[in-house]
């Protein structure tokens, strides 16, 4: 487990580095101290857990957490506020503060703001870090230490909760942008609240299974953006955008591939993994899995409306590019063209070629990753009624003829009002209630605290200034009680002694 907190470390990092790599852009800069400092949030508490597990195992170990976990569920923090008693288990414990740290990693719902910015960095950092690396490490987080959470429900279900509540999230928000990367970026945030629906209600392998295919087929769709962004120029206003099915034909079919098993249309990779994840919410026999099935259900009509929006608008819809430009436009080249053809052949066949590997019964595919797997899950999904398998499929079918409709209206409007079109494109102002209501005020405190009374009395009195005036007195004072040499070394040595003092008392070494 330390080795897995000591690589997060060297990955957030390195995320710092990728998304600053237009160092000369200030959004850039922003972008990437808003990435480090949003996960430094939920690393600390990744690091409460990680010594939490630390206190009650004495070990590290995963091999000696998963023996003994069961073992240890007896024990609690006891501890008293006003007079009243409380207690607390310490494995739950240790895994709401895990649970902090995969929000940030993994850019759930309150510490999701930093994925969005992180666009700014190239487009192969986004599909590096959406596919592989950065965003799937809080996920893994949680196949790894399945024990752990095993051994507490109400945890399971806080997790399930609150991956059904980012689904939705990202979908809504995804309806409203206009920046081609985001549109997508939220998408990630949705489908990594798939990933924990899933782990709330015990199968881990589904999630691994759809972190697979969404590893596919967000790949593919962030290269043929950043194919798009680079024939235009950089533009990445969809709504600046249209037409490109003529000249770009062959991003076209990619895009359109990426989006379809983005939201789930049958026989496609992500139908298998998405419709799963809707059916285990079924399985588990509560109000919280009624509630989250029917969340995420309506999440998927918006997830297939705002691709398909996606789509019309960059390819489909009349075009707003100006006509120097768009004559000159020409589609992917070779060399470009062979890696987007195998990620939109595994988008489309991975689902079905790795469904029995995954999540067939008796297999032990992964089982030294995650050992914690129920088998009896794969017989209780035979159980659901067929209306209920049926609804993702047709939410999915549902958002794609709302997209042709809503594809025929914006072919109706003029070009202008498709640009100046305003709609809610603000995120549903969580970064401004950060800015107001967290980081402003902390802000005013560290200046009037920190800098004004810490910094400019204190420090500069006992540091900097107090030594001048120090050494100034006693080297140039007339005064016969400090005009030998003995005395004046004495009087400083003294002086750095209280310094040394203070500096240990406040924790500086």
């Amino acid at each position: 487990m330390f080795n897995y907190w000591l690589a997060e470390k060297v990955l957030v990092f390195v995320l710092f580095l990728l998304v600053s790599f237009w160092f000369s852009r200030p959004q850039a800069i922003k972008a990437a101290i808003k990435a480090l400092l949003v996960n430094r949030i939920g690393d600390c508490g990744f690091l409460f857990g990680i010594l939490l597990v630390f206190k009650i195992f004495r070990t590290l170990n995963f091999d000696v957490i998963f023996l003994i976990s069961p073992f240890l569920k007896i024990h609690s923090l006891d501890f008293k506020i006003l007079g009243v008693d409380f207690s607390i288990n310490y494995l739950t414990l240790c895994n709401f503060f895990l649970l902090f740290g995969i929000c940030g990693k993994s850019a759930q719902l309150g510490l999701h703001v930093w994925l969005p910015d992180a666009m700014e960095g190239p487009t192969p950092v986004s599909a590096l870090i959406h596919a592989a690396t950065m965003v799937t490490a809080g996920v893994f987080l949680v196949l790894r230490c399945s024990f752990l959470f095993e051994q507490c429900p109400e945890i399971l279900s806080l997790l399930m909760l609150f991956g059904g509540a980012t689904v939705f999230f990202g979908s809504v928000v995804g309806l409203t942008q206009f920046d081609i990367k985001k549109v997508i970026a939220y998408s990630t945030c949705s489908q990594l609240g798939y990933m924990l629906v899933a782990c709330g209600c015990s199968n881990y392998s589904g999630a691994f299974f759809h972190l697979v295919n969404h590893a596919f087929i967000k790949a593919l769709l962030f290269l043929t953006a950043g194919v798009v962004i680079a024939k235009l120029g950089g533009e990445q206003d969809i709504r600046k955008m249209g037409g490109l099915q003529h000249s770009m034909p062959l991003t076209y079919v990619f895009m359109l591939i990426g989006s379809c098993s983005l939201a789930g249309f049958p026989f496609l990779s992500g139908y298998y993994s998405k419709d799963l994840i809707l059916e285990l919410t079924n399985v588990r026999i509560c109000f919280s899995g009624l509630l989250v099935y029917w969340l995420i259900s309506l999440s998927t009509f918006l997830t297939s409306f705002y691709s398909f929006r996606l789509v019309f608008l960059v390819f489909i819809t009349k075009t707003n590019i100006p006509f120097t430009r768009f004559y000159k436009l020409q589609d992917v080249s070779t060399f470009v063209a062979i890696p987007l053809s195998i990620l939109a052949f595994l988008s489309i066949f991975s689902g079905y070629f790795l469904f029995d590997l995954f999540l067939g019964i008796g297999t032990d595919f992964f089982q030294d990753v995650f050992p914690y797997k129920k088998t009896e899950t794969s017989m209780e999904l035979e159980m659901i009624p067929e209306y209920l398998k049926l609804c993702p499929t047709v939410f999915s079918v549902f958002g794609f003829l709302l997209g042709i409709y809503f594809d025929h209206i914006v072919r109706s409007r003029p070009v202008k009002k498709v640009i100046r079109s305003k709609t809610i494109n603000c995120a549903l102002h969580v970064d401004s209630f950060y800015n107001r209501g967290i980081v402003m005020p902390l802000l005013r405190l560290a200046l009037i605290f920190c800098f004004r009374m810490f910094d400019k009395y204190f420090l500069e009195m006992f540091g900097s200034k107090g030594l001048f005036y120090v050494l100034k007195m006693v080297f140039f004072s007339k005064d016969p009680i400090v005009g030998g040499r003995t005395d004046r070394l004495v009087f400083i040595s003294i002086y750095l002694l209280l310094m040394l003092f203070i500096l240990f008392s406040l924790g500086f070494f």
